[in-house]
């Protein structure tokens, strides 16, 4: 009867020896992979989850011009007109035509026999002028007969001096009997409100009766008042249409080694740096149509030695305010990931998905382009 149950008992511890046993084996058959994958996540750094070839990337060094838009700001002068003084005769030669810059004592007609001469002076000739006149025009005609170098008296007096200066000037326009003038004739001269006009138009016809006083005869085209540099952010759309206003936009100033552009035209700043110099304002205006209020242009500067591109998702912020690139320093034979750092830099311009930066990156590192989250830090 003992032995009965001995046998009995052990069958059980058996049975239960055996389900206890495929019990741990299920266990371990689910667990052991978990354990696996917890023992290798524990030996995996920040750096081996970059082991990707195409997140790095070589720093380009740096060579040659960096461009920049900017806006330009342009106001305008209206355009001006030229009159006809007192004349008498036929329009028989017209020697400017659209298109042309005059300049002080250039020909511009012959009407009458006589060339008639475009020239800036203080104030228009309204009189006939003779020896012992004075006045702001006497001044005026001394001033003129000295710039075409001829004999002149002064400084506002008409004397023997100018009276022999206006007997050459007589013969060199074709007046006969030049050296027996007496007076100087406001006819011969055209008045210019400049030293030098660009024609737009003309108004003499050969043949035709010689303009009366006070008609117009020639046009001058709007030019630039000014031309302020405005962020190119801030040009309003259509920025090149003659019809639109100037709103009157913030000014900007290019860097001290920034060369302004447009297209391939070097237009020369003023001190300030915001402003173009008004000696270039002809060379604008080649390249705008009349009353253009906006434009875009380029500002043009060397790129410093020591600055490399990077791809600007490659740059960092933190919180703080640090920015910096994750570099590796790696031999060339180890992976990238093997020995990363962050290196602090400084972003000197960005353009079309790049970063100019200067610091202490080395042509010789690699760049994280697209630093995962346990890198994205300046910290490292």
């Amino acid at each position: 009867m003992t032995d009965h149950l001995d046998r009995r008992t052990g069958r059980k511890n058996s049975i239960r020896w055996r389900a206890a046993a495929g019990i741990v084996g299920v266990f371990l058959w689910i667990a052991a992979p978990v354990v696996a994958v917890s023992l290798v996540a524990m030996h995996l750094t920040t750096a081996d989850v970059l082991m990707e070839e195409d997140t790095w990337t070589a720093p380009e060094p740096s060579t040659g011009d960096r461009d920049r838009q900017v806006g330009l700001e342009l106001t305008w002068a209206p355009s001006q007109t030229i009159v006809a003084p007192a004349w008498t005769g036929v329009v028989q030669a017209v020697h400017v035509t659209a298109g042309d810059t005059i300049e002080s004592g250039q020909r511009l007609a012959l009407i009458g026999g006589v060339d008639r001469i475009a020239v800036h002076t203080e104030v228009p000739f309204t009189r006939a002028l003779v020896r012992g006149d004075t006045g702001s025009d006497v001044t005026a005609l001394n001033n003129m007969l000295a710039a075409l170098g001829y004999d002149s008296g002064g400084p506002d007096e008409f004397t023997w001096s100018t009276l022999f200066g206006v007997r050459e000037l007589a013969a060199a326009i074709g007046v006969s009997s030049a050296s027996e003038v007496a007076a100087f004739d406001p006819g011969w001269v055209v008045y210019l409100p400049a030293d030098s006009a660009a024609i737009d138009a003309i108004a003499l016809q050969v043949g035709a009766p010689a303009p009366a006083a006070g008609v117009e005869i020639l046009t001058t085209p709007a030019t630039i008042a000014s031309v302020t540099l405005v962020s190119a952010d801030q040009v309003p759309t259509g920025s090149g249409d003659a019809a639109q206003q100037t709103l009157g936009l913030e000014p900007t100033a290019a860097a001290p080694a920034e060369r302004l552009y447009i297209s391939a035209t070097e237009l020369p700043l003023q001190e300030d740096r915001a402003r173009v110099d008004p000696s270039a304002f002809e060379q604008a205006r080649s390249q705008v149509a009349a009353g253009t209020a906006y434009t875009l242009a380029i500002l043009r500067q060397p790129v410093p030695e020591g600055e490399y591109r990077v791809p600007a998702s490659a740059i960092i912020t933190d919180a703080d305010g640090s920015t910096c690139v994750i570099a590796s320093t790696a031999a060339a034979d180890a992976a990238p990931a093997s020995s990363v750092t962050s290196v602090a830099v400084t972003v000197t311009a960005s353009d079309a998905g790049s970063s100019w930066v200067a610091g202490d990156v080395t042509r010789s590192d690699l760049i994280a382009s697209t630093p995962r989250d346990g890198l994205r830090s300046c910290h490292l």
